[in-house]
């Protein structure tokens, strides 16, 4: 039997702790992107080095927020360190069904992520940061 353990992203195993809870994070801005869904195009905002803001521990390397009125409000620069608070929920992504070819090309998977983001702050800025400084900074 697969366990949540089996199928959770590395990359955010420690957001599981905080399923459910609000959490104070900062984290760095690197960019605006774009998806699509349904025929339809949605802007989005890519954080890295997602950390709880009071004790500075590290909860996931990336996120991804669609970019609503709360983000284009506050104006922010590649660089910039912002800190909101948000709740923690956990989702499924991949295929759960029961064929075996299908689940081996897009494997289960348990991830969680951080909606919606309140309090939206700019609290500084790393002006020699790029995405590819992997430091734990």
């Amino acid at each position: 039997m697969v366990t949540w353990q089996d199928v959770v992203s590395p990359s955010r195993r420690a957001l599981a702790s905080f399923v459910g809870r609000r959490v104070s994070v900062e984290a760095i801005y690197v960019r605006t992107g774009v998806r699509s869904a349904r025929g339809r195009e949605y802007l989005t905002v890519l954080l890295r080095r997602v950390r709880d803001a009071a004790t500075g521990y590290l909860l996931a390397d990336h996120v991804w927020f669609n970019r609503g009125n709360s983000w284009r409000n506050v104006g922010l620069r590649r660089g910039d360190i912002v800190r909101f608070d948000a709740r923690v929920v956990e989702y499924r992504t991949g295929y759960w069904g029961p064929n075996r070819v299908y689940r081996a090309v897009t494997p289960p998977r348990v991830e969680y992520k951080l909606m919606p983001p309140v309090n939206l702050t700019i609290v500084g800025h790393r002006e020699s940061w790029h995405p590819s400084q992997r430091s734990n900074t």
